[in-house]
């Protein structure tokens, strides 16, 4: 699962190239591509951090539901990402991916 979710933003690119104009336009800034494939590593690398120490702190069995709720709610939240006057579709899925892969960490070892 960890490889397929890094990857699979590439496909995600591709499809938000062809969203229509409502969403911003029909084709991702570079940035915004940049963005959105950024999001990963940067997740896992904050969530290396925060919930390792945490596992440390509480115990990893504890940990592992805790990861497991954030995972549900954000890959939810992530998928019901949409277009808002507050914030852009691109910005929403940045900020939602960034959460999905903080918490993953404890589930790799």
């Amino acid at each position: 699962m960890q490889a397929y979710d890094l990857f699979a933003i590439n496909i995600a690119c591709e499809m938000l190239r062809n969203v229509p104009a409502y969403y911003g336009g029909g084709s991702l800034s570079s940035n915004q591509e940049l963005g959105l494939k950024i999001a990963s590593p940067i997740g896992t690398f904050i969530g290396q951090l925060v919930f390792g120490w945490l596992a440390d702190l509480l115990g990893r069995k504890r940990m592992y539901g805790v990861e497991l709720c954030i995972i549900v709610v954000a890959t939810l939240a992530q998928a019901m990402s949409g277009f808002g006057p507050g914030m852009s579709i691109i910005g929403s899925l940045i900020f939602w991916r960034i959460i999905v892969r903080r918490t993953p960490t404890l589930l790799q070892t």
